[in-house]
């Protein structure tokens, strides 16, 4: 079995798939549903990973992502998976004692 990244699987359904829909988004100020393509998935984890990159992230390294669960969360967590980073999820809900907390345990840089 060959060794493949989550990023790389979004790369190969993006050339199997193209400009089908990969997942869609509601939008709730405009009450519509927002669609991404596979195509579109594929760049911004591409370009997530660069960005990742270019801030000096390191192999292994801990990353918090602090949001709400939206669509972005994937592309951060594809985009980091690329460099072989690891995410941490600080929700919106935690008190601030809870993430200074793991943003400390996980040895996450700030």
């Amino acid at each position: 079995m060959s060794k493949t990244s989550f990023s790389d699987l979004i790369q190969r359904q993006a050339k199997k798939y193209g400009d089908r829909v990969a997942l869609k988004h509601r939008d709730y100020k405009t009450a519509t549903w927002i669609p991404t393509t596979w195509n579109q998935f594929a760049k911004i984890v591409t370009d997530v990973s660069n960005a990742l990159i270019e801030l000096g992230v390191e192999v292994q390294e801990n990353i918090g992502v602090f949001t709400q669960n939206k669509p972005e969360s994937l592309f951060v967590d594809f985009g980091a998976f690329g460099v072989r980073a690891v995410t941490v999820p600080l929700y919106a809900t935690s008190s601030e004692a809870q993430v200074h907390y793991i943003l400390e345990d996980a040895s996450i840089r700030y």
